[in-house]
């Protein structure tokens, strides 16, 4: 049953006015969770939503206009991927083993058996939903025990080995993706041979090879996908429509294109070589390395990737005049013709900051394969942590047919004096999650005219290149009751504000003055080394998403100092919302300063008794209190909530 707080001071939709602007141009709509992935018709988003009351992830599903709806039964676990069908009707997950499939959960190794239950930990497995059969575990590669010899050092043992499917430290295997049909669930799992170690003797049943799958969920049958001889790690990675084209790694020792000639290649050291699975069929279409994991478009005849140098110049010659090899590299889309993959090259994005670029990550591709999204590292080296990262777009139809700089080309799609894109207000940090048509798509990006430069604020959005109309904040999931009781020396408290809306928002966190009970704005305190972990403050964020309450030794009632009722108000060009009431309750066990307070104390006086009832009245009705407190102590029970349960046991506090 839902109990509901006495008083509930929340202002919903302040503001409902809808901006049109006369014609199409991109906007971001912020979204309150972390985004997954996306329908193809770009109107609803699949991700996660922190659920503190039980230390879960949630998952969970937005579409524009609408609001928040959670997926029952999830257990978030391993990596976390998430991916959705196209029309959003199932869904793979990464998720905890919790009916142990396999016995694997306490298997400790084959010298050692299993551990006594309950188990130290329990490994995540791919897992498939749909709304009539909840969640379903795929489970893994058929696994069996069997008896073999070992030519030990010591000696000759039979031991007890388990074949197929197994475990490597918290992951049974990883659901990378799911068909847009929703019937296939393709990834990869570890997969123990049995064969003996180095020194002779049994192995120990961990880990081992790991090999790409796919899941059917009509038949319930996990089919292991062929690799080229002699490999032991594959991957599959991204898969079509139908599940029959799907894109992956093998790897494996690449091969000398051309012998003696002036191309080289390492001939000891394994490389991860692009390899697509055409209906089970394995061919490999850049056999000298790959970053990242190419996509494919939804009838499997296009995928598009960053060529390695040495397939750029088999495909395309070698390079000419000032550009080198380690700058050589391409987007290409490679196109079926009934017979093979065929590549074309889309060129390379232009200088950034006077660098080139050197690395190139593809990470979706439309329904016709004439948009193309992903990442450009811009750099003189070729090493990861000193490239400068930019998002870019590929279309034919702009920029002469070659990658654009996305915020660039956003910048100047926007309306005259529209500076939302400007790079000197935002940064674009990730693109994907395409829609079938190539005009939406997801992107996190990070401002910088920050209201708070030690909280910086990195929002997952829809991006929506033909926006036409402003939406107006809404709240998705408020800032609820909340009761900090775990010891920490870190932080005594956190509240997010969860909305929708257009880009560019204003935050403003409020707390109620216990005096007069009215709202006032909340300013953070200094914290000029940002240390917002160990930092002696009491807010920071007070003009962000997120408030955090922090933990201050000069107050001598830490607890009082931020116990109390808080909300918050959020604005854009086209509306406010105010988020419900929240009432946050911080106890003795949270602050290393401790909090010497006691619920229904109200007057502060170390007892409760009858003096304590005009103050605790005040507090249920949400008038002001006719005494100065340091806090709200109407919470009695501590579970967030000011409500009826409190008065009974306000009531018999103060009888004898």
């Amino acid at each position: 049953m839902l109990r509901l707080p006495v008083c509930r001071l929340a202002a919903l939709l302040a503001t409902t006015i809808s901006a049109a602007v006369a014609s199409a141009q991109p906007h971001l709509i912020n979204v309150g969770i972390g985004i997954d992935d996306m329908t193809s018709d770009g109107q609803t988003v699949i991700g996660k939503i922190y659920d503190r009351p039980v230390f879960e992830d949630a998952v969970v599903t937005y579409t524009r206009g609408g609001s928040i709806v959670r997926i029952p039964g999830a257990v978030v676990g391993g990596n976390e991927v998430l991916r959705s069908s196209d029309d959003g009707t199932a869904m793979s997950l990464h998720m905890d083993n919790v009916d142990d499939w396999g016995d694997l959960n306490c298997f400790d190794s084959n010298y050692n058996g299993d551990n006594p239950e309950p188990c130290t930990y329990v490994p995540a497995i791919a897992h498939h939903w749909t709304s009539n059969t909840g969640w379903v575990n795929c489970g893994s590669f058929p696994t069996n025990e069997v008896v073999q010899n070992y030519d030990c050092v010591s000696g000759t043992f039979p031991y007890t080995v388990r074949i197929g499917g197994t475990r490597c430290d918290f992951s049974i295997n990883t659901p990378n993706d799911i068909s847009g049909d929703g019937r296939y669930v393709i990834g990869a799992g570890w997969f123990q041979t049995g064969a003996p170690r180095s020194d002779g003797c049994a192995p120990f049943g961990f880990c081992g090879d790991f090999y790409p799958f796919r899941w059917d969920s009509q038949t319930g049958i996990i089919e292991q996908l062929s690799v080229l001889p002699g490999t032991t790690t594959a991957r599959a990675d991204r898969t079509n429509y139908d599940g029959s084209v799907i894109v992956g790694y093998d790897l494996s020792i690449a091969i000398d294109p051309d012998g003696p000639g002036p191309i080289t290649v390492e001939p000891t050291n394994p490389i991860r070589k692009l390899a697509v699975w055409r209906n089970g069929v394995e061919s490999i279409l850049d056999g000298y390395g790959h970053r990242g994991s190419p996509p494919v478009n939804s009838d499997g005849t296009m995928i598009a990737a960053q060529t390695s140098e040495i397939q750029t110049e088999l495909l395309f010659g070698p390079p000419s005049g000032t550009e080198d090899l380690l700058h050589y590299s391409r987007l290409v889309r490679w196109t079926w013709d009934g017979a093979s993959y065929v590549a074309e090259s889309l060129g390379k994005p232009a200088l950034f900051g006077g660098f080139p670029a050197i690395q190139m990550i593809v990470t979706d591709i439309s329904a016709d394969g004439n948009t193309i999204v992903g990442a450009v590292g811009y750099g003189a080296v070729d090493f990861a942590p000193q490239l400068t990262w930019r998002t870019f777009i590929w279309k034919p139809t702009i920029n002469g047919g070659a990658p654009i700089d996305l915020q660039n080309y956003l910048q100047s799609q926007a309306a005259p004096g529209d500076t939302t894109f400007d790079n000197s207000e935002m940064w674009i940090t990730y693109v994907d999650h395409l829609s079938a048509d190539g005009n939406t798509m997801v992107v996190n990006f990070q401002t910088f005219a920050e209201p708070n430069d030690c909280l910086p604020i990195i929002p997952n959005a829809i991006l929506d290149l033909n926006g036409t109309t402003c939406e107006p904040p809404v709240v998705e999931l408020d800032a609820t009751a909340i009761v900090y009781d775990e010891p920490s020396a870190l932080q005594s408290g956190v509240i997010n504000c969860r909305t929708s809306g257009s880009w560019p928002m204003t935050f403003q966190w409020q707390r109620k003055d216990l005096q007069t009970a009215q709202w006032v704005d909340i300013v953070d305190d200094p914290d000029q080394d940002c240390v917002l972990l160990f930092g002696e403050y009491n807010f920071q964020g007070a003009r962000t998403y997120q408030l955090r309450m922090g933990f201050d030794p000069s107050i001598v009632f830490p607890c009082d100092a931020l116990s109390g009722d808080y909300r918050c108000i959020v604005s854009n060009a086209c509306g406010t919302v105010t988020t419900d009431t929240a009432h946050v309750t911080i106890t003795a066990d949270t602050n290393p300063g401790g909090c010497f307070s006691l619920p229904g104390d109200m007057d502060s006086d170390g007892f409760v008794s009858v003096f304590d009832i005009p103050n605790f009245v005040a507090s249920l009705l949400c008038k002001p209190m006719p005494d100065f407190l340091q806090a709200d102590r109407a919470d009695m029970n501590a579970d967030g909530i000011k409500d009826g349960l409190d008065i009974q046991e306000f009531v018999q506090a103060i009888l004898p």
